[in-house]
């Protein structure tokens, strides 16, 4: 296991309406909770204003698997 933080990936509000859409379809409203998040899918959610910017929205994985599976899974929502 490499102790190399894993990069966060940041989203747009219109991807994470969809994302979220699309988890609450699949594992119900629970996902919403940020442990059960971590636990099912290796990722939370947080949210960042920085002083004088734009609103931001950043999933924070947990290991490189976890962000490899969301990436192919759930990222290209067109699918």
């Amino acid at each position: 296991m490499s102790d190399k933080p894993i990069p966060s990936l940041e989203i747009s509000k219109k991807d994470h309406v969809i994302l979220m859409d699309r988890l609450k379809a699949e594992y119900g409203m629970r996902i919403m909770l940020s442990w059960v998040s971590r636990r099912e899918l290796g990722f939370t959610v947080r949210f960042h204003k920085p002083r004088g910017g734009r609103d931001q929205i950043f999933l924070d994985f947990y290991d490189e698997a976890s962000k490899t599976f969301f990436l192919l899974k759930y990222y290209n929502h067109e699918n």
